[in-house]
């Protein structure tokens, strides 16, 4: 977190040209690290869901979390839970449908 202080003078409550919102630079700071094996932090995980990754084993193709020892997949898993909890996607004919 020694980052963002430094980074505080050149945020503001609001946009401005060539400058970033405090929630814009807090919300994507997903530093935990996740899988210690790979070196992969939670945002990189979330990236993949973002991606279209919706099981371990996608996450695991796409950023290596969960290869080697195996010790983080129940951390995955839960970001998954997570991210399929608070995250919606448009089906077919316009329909809301959880993602």
């Amino acid at each position: 977190m020694w980052a963002v202080w430094r980074l505080l003078p050149w945020l503001s409550e609001n946009s401005h040209p060539g400058g970033f919102t405090c929630t814009q630079v807090l919300g994507t700071l997903h530093t935990v690290i996740v899988c210690s094996c790979h070196a992969v932090n939670e945002g990189a995980v979330r990236a993949t869901l973002l991606a279209g990754a919706t099981c371990p084993e996608d996450v695991a193709a796409m950023c290596g979390a969960g290869t080697d020892c195996g010790s983080c997949i129940r951390t995955v898993e839960d970001i998954i839970d997570e991210h399929h909890e608070t995250h919606v996607e448009i089906g077919t004919g316009g329909a809301i449908v959880a993602a």
